[in-house]
């Protein structure tokens, strides 16, 4: 059976505080914790940088990422925004090797077909050029911000 502390001072480290209760009456709620999503990829770019604007005008960026693992290659869908948008856009073209960090996020829509779709992309918050572009003096790296 887990501890349950009476109070927060008495709680040893490991000890997670909840409600006897959930919000429904029935089950006690169970925390799972704290969680880690981070992703880091080096690959190339599949195609060029796709820049467009919110509504906003705030820079969003969409580009694909591959990498190799092993006897095949895998395909990231990355999301940039912002100063590192507009950088993806003015200076990565496709075959560009890039470094990827940022975190994943899913998302869910109905098709017209009434199917569910799922997906999961990279929304990227640093973003590094690791090759240089033929005749180019083209700055190596760019951090941006998130959604």
């Amino acid at each position: 059976m887990p501890h349950r502390a009476s109070s927060p001072a008495a709680a040893p480290d490991s000890a997670i505080t909840t409600p006897a209760t959930s919000e429904d009456g029935d089950e006690p709620r169970r925390s799972r914790g704290t969680g880690l999503n981070r992703v880091q990829l080096i690959g190339r770019l599949v195609r060029d940088v796709e820049l467009r604007y919110t509504a906003q005008g705030t820079p969003v960026a969409n580009m694909r990422v591959a990498t190799n693992d092993r006897d095949q290659a895998e395909f990231h869908d990355c999301v940039v925004w912002r100063a590192t948008a507009e950088f993806a856009s003015t200076y990565l073209r496709r075959g560009r090797l890039v470094y990827v960090e940022g975190r994943l996020h899913g998302e869910s829509w109905t098709d017209r077909d009434s199917n569910t779709r799922y997906s999961v992309r990279v929304v990227t918050e640093r973003l590094l050029a690791l090759d240089r572009a033929q005749g180019s003096d083209a700055p190596g790296d760019a951090e941006g911000g998130e959604e």
